[in-house]
């Protein structure tokens, strides 16, 4: 069992690779990415891991281009519900922790992950994924699930599709001592409003 000082510490080192990179692919569910890396790489410490593959990536030709190599390795497919069968496989290596999150980013780029594309929502974007086949785990939707909800790590989402419980709440106090407003007639509709996202743990609202 990994400590929970060394989940946190992994946590902390890929979240924000996954924030900063995953929007460039179309994935807006930061938080079941982040969850899939702790649970695929026992929160880096697998052997995959040493290799800097924390997503339990297989190999496949031309589909990755930031990996370093692949390596060999065993590992256990549920192809019938309760039975595991060990396999041997190719799985992509990495060069850094960035080029892996990379390496996700485009793994999951062509069409059979596309029904994760734009998704807000941790289980419907994995089940999406899992279709692809992503994972041969029957409960692999629960156990990421599960991860995203130990850390709550929906605080790393994007604010349309964030949990709030755990964040601060941010009290707005109201001045009305501001003198020279602009009261000048505007000469045309509103036409659009612009919302500002404070890049926050908390939410202005």
């Amino acid at each position: 069992m990994v400590k929970e000082e060394k989940q946190k510490e992994f946590i902390e080192s890929i979240a924000p690779l996954v924030v900063e990179i995953m929007p460039k692919y179309g994935i807006q569910c930061n938080s079941a990415v982040i969850a899939q890396a702790c649970l695929e790489s026992a929160y880096g410490t697998s052997d995959k891991a040493e290799h800097n593959n924390f997503f339990g990536l297989k190999y496949r030709k031309d589909r990755v281009t930031c990996n370093s190599g692949y390596f060999v390795a065993g590992s256990k497919e549920e192809y019938q519900k309760g039975q595991l069968t060990n396999i041997t496989a190719s799985w992509y290596a990495f060069p850094s922790m960035r080029a892996c999150v990379e390496g996700y980013g485009q793994f999951t780029s062509i069409s059979a992950y596309a029904a994760g594309k734009g998704v807000t929502d941790p289980e419907t974007y994995l089940r999406g994924i899992q279709r692809a086949p992503y994972a041969t785990s029957k409960t692999y939707v629960q156990d990421v699930l599960a991860v995203v909800k130990k850390h709550n790590l929906t605080r790393f989402d994007s604010c349309a599709g964030a949990n709030l419980e755990g964040k601060k709440t941010v009290n707005i106090i109201k001045n009305n001592n501001f003198r020279h407003h602009n009261t000048s007639p505007r000469p045309g509709k509103v036409e659009f409003i612009v919302v500002h996202y404070t890049a926050s743990v908390a939410d202005a609202v």
